[in-house]
């Protein structure tokens, strides 16, 4: 029970892994994606990786007028902007392990955290947390403020089902009481890589992603994802919402029905047994009978 506990918060935990603007989730299946995107990726198929990509469509940077070297220029800003997010990351790794410190799982051991890179054959800017283990996974991951999954079925099938917040509705304490949504943190940051440059206003203006969250997983679970493909990697449930369905805070829910084997077999018993005893009081009732018929017949 303490293990599928922990399983289903996980799975609600933040975080990007896809490519190109028709995102491929599975051998030919795809998610169109027209519009440019953030995506925020969490794979526990195996070694789990928290990912976070931006992708940078040359229609936008067309729409700004961009001459060849000014689109470097921006690719070369928006680096830094997610680096200073890579930076961040880091940080809040950092802390976590000062408060709990355990050699296996120290920086550059448990978990590594990849250079910012720009892919250019997928336009995307990103970078990758590796987590050597789920075990690590679980040590930067766990939080006292997870509640408990809801547990529906009954004693021979038990769903536990856990709902949280679309990762980028989520709440940045920016300080001084001053607080922030996640998603619009992220395209902030985006959108700072221009700060200074006379196209600045326009990117503002034309820049709005569609939020993405990947989630990749190995074995049956259910979810409200608006698509759910499988490939080598495991079964991707992916949710996507626009600038204004943030506003609506909508909810990532996944499930896990579990069978209570213990359950069955003991109910497999008593049918056998009972099975047995009928079988025994008719097989001893019928010889009685035989057994009278030949005394009254003598």
């Amino acid at each position: 029970m303490k293990k599928i506990f922990i399983f289903l918060s996980l799975l609600i935990l933040i975080f990007p892994i896809f490519a190109s603007h028709n995102l491929t989730i599975s051998n030919g299946e795809k998610v169109e994606v027209k519009e440019d995107f953030i995506l925020l990726s969490l794979d526990v198929s195996s070694a789990p990786i928290q990912s976070i990509q931006f992708s940078l469509s040359n229609q936008l940077l067309d729409k700004c007028n961009l001459t060849e070297s000014e689109k470097i220029e921006f690719i070369d800003s928006l680096i830094e902007k997610v680096d200073m997010i890579r930076t961040e990351f880091l940080l809040n790794l950092t802390l976590k392990y000062i408060q709990n410190p355990i050699s296996k799982f120290k920086i550059n051991d448990g978990v590594i955290l990849s250079s910012v890179v720009y892919d250019s054959e997928q336009s995307l800017v990103g970078f990758k947390i590796l987590y050597q283990s789920m075990a690590a996974f679980n040590y930067y991951n766990s939080s006292s403020k997870s509640t408990k999954p809801l547990n529906r079925g009954n004693i021979f099938i038990q769903k536990y089902t856990s709902t949280s917040l679309f990762p980028f509705c989520g709440e940045v304490n920016l300080g001084g009481g001053r607080t922030i949504m996640a998603g619009e943190r992220y395209k902030n940051f985006f959108t700072s890589a221009a700060s200074g440059q006379d196209y600045y206003q326009t990117l503002c203006q034309f820049y709005s992603p569609v939020y993405i969250y990947d989630y990749v997983v190995n074995g049956k679970l259910s979810s409200n994802a608006q698509y759910v493909a499988k490939d080598e990697r495991g079964v991707h449930h992916v949710w996507l919402a626009s600038e204004n369905e943030l506003q609506s805070k909508p909810t990532i829910s996944l499930s896990i029905a579990i069978i209570n084997r213990a359950a069955w077999f003991l109910t497999a018993l008593i049918f056998a047994f009972c099975a047995l005893l009928i079988s025994i009081i008719i097989i001893y009732r019928f010889n009685i009978k035989k057994f009278l018929k030949k005394l009254i017949f003598k």
